[in-house]
């Protein structure tokens, strides 16, 4: 049958039209499967079909909806094959990153906690910064309100700090922004300022106040001076190094005050500053003034608490100067020019190094108070002190070192002082001579020491041998000119050791007079015009020319004339003590020949020598035994720390044995943990892989906590009881007499090492014997000089009784204030003991009222207070409760004892037995007085009588002083001259004799009063006294009579 060709058309388009459908429909499954939900499969059990969620994985019977209506195709068995490889896959590589999840997760935690409190601290500042600017505007806008009604911009009482932000920019355009109103004051004290901007000088240029204490400041611009109208600076306690060069130019200056800094120096400018009243430079670090300053009009100037070494001339200059106050400095002299200021009235030198006034001091006329305290190194005062006429107040306290005139004397005021010194004006002449002569002898030990070399050896020679005397030969003209100026550019430098001459306050023409005209105890102390010998050659010609000399001798190249200086001032009591030393030296050396003569013929003596051997047996006996024990005890000591090194060697071999164990086991937990249970652990899943992981905790615990450690600690336990058992049976095993401690010497080498030890003992026995009896005789041969100076110091004042009673009674009145103040000071330590006790009674009985409770919900511990219910976290302690400015002492806050003591001594206390009327009022009568003084004294003249019973300090206070020594007067003698050319050995003796009669006098008294109360007693019925109560108070009488009494003539 023919088709038609339209009839082919339409089989083709229906074919082709099927083929659509049905592509259709597998790309609708397609899509289905791709993007649904579910899942569709086929259960072969009941021939069903059920649906398995992909996201969530659970399954249902139910046909889900959605899809487009039809149901989910069935997928193939490859196709579910498939998927269930692939969640496999995902399940495994899930399992596999838990643990690399885990590990940082715990990161990303702290990570995250740490940047929370990082933008927490970044935001608090930020605020703080907010708030601080906010606060920074408050304050100048409340500052510039007043300003532009007064025109004084005032921050110093605000309570926040500039910093690095300064000053505000509207100062700066104050008239423009304030209708033209002027800015006459500025001041910013203790506002943080690091630093001033330059521009202030420049634009504000009305201010006529500029206060800024209490900054940070370093510099001050240079642009300041030119504040032409300015009459005030304050920049007191800030950090300025330097003030700017051009501060002169403040013309119209009244008050700077630039104390509390760190400068150093001031610009020769400074002097400019004409209008300034008062110049305070205290606490600051000056080491030197300029010296414009003398073109200063200042009344009051204040450097106290610099490095100044020196007072320049300058600040003598200042015409209208009134007071001067240089404390706390370390100046070691005062110039010569002090004189020159007529007008100061009050001079303030207090805690310095001065060691010398000058004379031109008396000078100062209109002088009326003077403060040198605390100056240690000075010892004189000028001996033209008498012509301070006006002086008045006189303040020299702490001046350990003052010997001229003494404490006793200052402490009595100017007037007193400037009449002592009027009635020693001769003898100050002797001195001032003497002072003259060892300062220029100072002078010349400074020359040999300096370094470097301030005088060549050709115009300087020391140690130069003249007549059995040193002597330092010296070109005067070389000296004056050269040496003493090079001298003293090193005491300006402070190079100068302590102690020595920093000064020559003399004129060259009083030195020399002096030099010719001083005598010592030896004769003159110069010789002029001497040929000498010198090292070094310095000779010319007439022309000038240098001119070699011909040496002189081995070892000098020139011999020329030259001045000889004494190298050491020998007095007449120097001259005096040096020949009773050397007498004294002799009589000791006599002695301890004599004894060692003595000795050396005892010892040779049959009795010596049987002595010597028998003491020298016995103690070789003691010798030997402590030998034999020292040996025993050695070797035991060597045998239990042998058996103790053997005993740890074997236990060593143990510990070894497991330590190896305990490493083996652990490569091997290690080796299994790597190569066994880990891949196990990532190949497995579900209930598989939690017992590989409870198998690797197991491991690991096995691994930090072996078995083998438990043993180690086992065997150590059994190291040390093995040590102390072996210790314990060698101490109870032996003992000293049982190794034949006691059978010493039945050997025969015991014998004669025996033998030789009572030998050398026998000779060393003889040496002490000899050597004590040397001890005894210089002993007594120096007792007896000591006493023959007492005695010699109280014939020394037999034409001084009238003094001596004067002094008694002073005693007298010293002993009664002496007790006062005791008995204050006492009163005055057991009333702070008692506020110590007091206060650590309050203390203790409010730490009883804490109670300790421990908080149920947070664990934490708490202190309440059970009378008011307060409540603190803190452990109260004792010293919390004590009055921070209170110092308990250490033993009164552990021993109760002791504060019970306390209070208990507070409560006995007795009113003060002394009073101030009783200070006043004298004892005695001077009549009475003096005839208790002659009934003492027994009728003769002797002031003192030395015996053995004699107190030191009595016989001592006895001895001629130093300063009475030092140089005797024209109308005064000489203590030393009193005894020894005008005493013969006859009065000696019978002097000493008479002493001796009085004293036993004195006993024999003091025996018939001491029996007298014993019957009195008796009659009484009360115990009867005993000689030592009897006689105790009248010694300590004395001896505080004696402690009180100072120097006699």
């Amino acid at each position: 049958m023919m088709t038609t060709k339209k009839q082919l058309s339409v089989g083709h388009a229906c074919a082709l039209g099927a083929l659509q459908r049905r592509w259709r429909e597998r790309r609708r499954q397609y899509l289905l499967i791709e993007y649904h939900e579910f899942t569709k499969y086929l259960d072969p059990a009941s021939g069903q079909f059920y649906y398995v969620h992909r996201g969530e994985g659970y399954s249902t019977w139910a046909r889900p909806g959605g899809g487009g209506g039809g149901d989910l195709p069935l997928l193939q068995p490859a196709d579910a094959e498939q998927e269930r490889a692939k969640k496999r896959r995902a399940q495994q590589s899930a399992a596999s990153h838990d643990v690399v999840d885990a590990k940082y997760e715990r990161r990303r935690l702290v990570d995250g906690a740490r940047s929370r409190r990082a933008d927490e601290t970044v935001s608090a500042r930020a605020e703080a910064a907010r708030l601080e600017e906010a606060e920074y505007e408050q304050a100048w806008a409340e500052a510039f309100r007043f300003a532009a009604k007064s025109g004084e911009l005032n921050l110093s009482n605000k309570a926040f700090f500039f910093g690095r932000r300064g000053i505000h920019p509207y100062v700066y355009s104050f008239p423009e922004r304030f209708r033209g109103r002027e800015l006459i004051a500025l001041r910013l004290a203790a506002r943080g300022l690091e630093e001033l901007p330059g521009r202030l000088g420049k634009t504000v240029t009305s201010l006529t106040t500029l206060a800024l204490p209490s900054n940070d400041l370093t510099k001050l611009p240079e642009s300041i001076c030119s504040l032409a109208r300015l009459t005030s600076l304050n920049v007191l306690r800030n950090r300025l190094v330097e003030l700017p060069p051009k501060i002169g130019d403040l013309g119209k200056l009244v008050d700077l005050q630039i104390a509390t800094n760190r400068l150093q120096t001031l610009p020769p400018s400074f002097g400019n500053l004409t209008r300034l009243d008062r110049l305070v430079l205290d606490c600051n670090r000056l080491r030197r003034l300029p010296e414009t300053l003398a073109r200063l009009a200042c009344k009051v100037v204040s450097i106290n608490s610099n490095q100044l070494v020196s007072l320049p001339r300058c600040v003598f200059q200042i015409e209208v100067l009134e007071f001067l106050s240089a404390n706390d400095n370390k100046l070691r002299q005062i110039p010569n020019c002090i004189g020159d200021s007529r007008s100061i009235t009050r001079l303030s030198l207090c805690a310095n190094e001065i060691t010398e006034i000058p004379e031109s001091v008396a000078l100062m006329t209109r002088l009326r108070e003077l403060r040198l305290d605390h100056n240690k190194p000075l010892a004189v005062l000028p001996w033209n002190f008498f012509l301070l006429t006006s002086l008045e107040s006189l303040h020299m306290e702490g001046n350990t070192g003052m010997m001229y005139p003494t404490q006793d004397k200052l402490v009595q005021g100017a007037a007193a002082v400037r009449e002592w010194f009027r009635r020693r004006q001769k003898r100050a002449l002797f001195v001032r001579e003497h002072r003259i002569v060892t300062a220029f002898q100072d002078i010349m030990e400074q020359i040999v020491e300096a370094k470097p070399r301030v005088c060549s050896p050709a115009f300087f020679e020391p140690d130069v041998s003249k007549d059995g005397a040193s002597w330092y030969a010296v070109v005067a003209d070389n000296f004056w000119e050269r040496a003493l100026p090079a001298l003293r550019e090193t005491w300006d430098e402070n190079r100068a050791r302590a102690g020595r001459a920093t000064c020559l306050p003399y004129a060259r023409e009083e030195v020399e007079k002096v030099l010719r005209t001083y005598r010592d105890a030896e004769g003159c102390v110069q010789i002029e015009n001497a040929r000498t010998y010198f090292r070094r050659c310095a000779c010319v010609d007439a022309r000038g020319n240098r001119r070699v000399c011909v040496p002189p001798a081995p070892g000098w190249m020139c011999e020329r004339e030259a001045t000889l200086v004494k190298m050491r001032v020998v007095l007449q009591r120097e001259k005096i003590e040096r020949e009773r030393r050397r007498r004294e030296r002799l009589a000791v050396d006599q002695a301890i020949e004599e004894a060692r003569l003595a000795a050396r013929e005892f010892a040779q003596s049959e009795e010596g020598i049987a002595t010597f051997r028998v003491q020298a047996r016995e103690r070789a006996r003691t010798e030997m035994a402590a030998r034999r024990r020292r040996r025993w005890e050695s070797d035991r000591a060597a045998k239990t720390t042998n058996a103790a090194r053997q005993i740890r060697a074997k236990f060593e071999q143990r510990r070894a044995a497991l330590r190896a164990q305990r490493r083996q086991n652990e490569e091997a937990a290690y080796g299994r943990l790597r190569d066994d249970l880990e891949p196990r652990e990532e190949a497995l899943d579900g209930y598989a892989r939690d017992k590989v992981r409870a198998e690797i905790d197991r491991v690991i615990q096995t691994i930090a906590n072996p078995p083998e450690d438990a043993l180690l600690e086992a065997l150590d336990r059994e190291l040390e009881a093995a040590l102390e058992k072996s210790r314990v049976a060698t101490e109870s095993s032996s003992s000293f007499f049982a190794a034949g401690g006691v059978n010493l010497f039945h050997k025969s080498s015991d014998a004669r090492e025996l033998e030789e030890l009572t030998e050398e003992l026998e000779v060393d026995l003889v040496n002490r014997y000899a050597a004590k009896q040397v001890k005894q005789a210089e002993k007594l041969v120096r007792e007896e000089h000591a006493k023959m100076r007492k005695i010699a110091a109280s014939w020394a004042g037999l034409a001084a009784r009238d003094v001596f009673l004067a002094w008694k009674r002073h005693a007298r009145r010293e002993k009664r204030r002496r007790e006062k103040d005791r008995w204050t000071s006492r009163a005055d330590e057991l009333q702070a003991a008692a506020d110590c006790a007091a206060a650590l009674e309050l203390a203790r009985w409010n730490l009883a009222k804490y109670e300790k409770v421990e908080d149920v919900w947070t664990d934490q511990i708490y202190w309440t207070r059970v009378d008011t219910g307060v409540v603190v976290w803190d452990e109260p302690q004792l010293d919390d409760l004590l009055p921070s400015t209170l110092r308990i002492p250490e033993g009164m806050r552990t021993d109760q004892a002791q504060v019970d003591q306390v209070l208990a001594d507070q409560a006995k206390a007795v009113v003060n037995p002394v009073s101030d009327e009783d200070l006043d009022t004298p004892p005695e009568s001077e009549s009475e007085s003096e005839s208790e003084e002659e009934e003492e004294e027994g009728g003769h003249g002797l002031l003192v009588a030395v015996d053995e019973g004699e107190d030191e300090e009595t016989s001592s206070m006895m001895e001629p002083s130093v300063e009475a020594e030092e140089a005797p007067a024209l109308e005064e003698w000489d203590p030393a001259e009193a005894y020894l050319p005008g005493v013969s050995e006859t009065e000696v003796e019978e002097r000493r004799r008479r002493e001796v009669e009085v004293a036993q006098e004195r006993a024999r008294a003091r025996r018939r009063r001491v029996l007298e109360k014993q019957r009195a007693a008796a009659q009484q019925g009360a115990p009867p006294p005993s000689a030592l109560e009897e006689e105790k108070p009248k010694e300590e009488e004395e001896k505080d009579e004696a402690s009180a009494v100072g120097p006699t003539c």
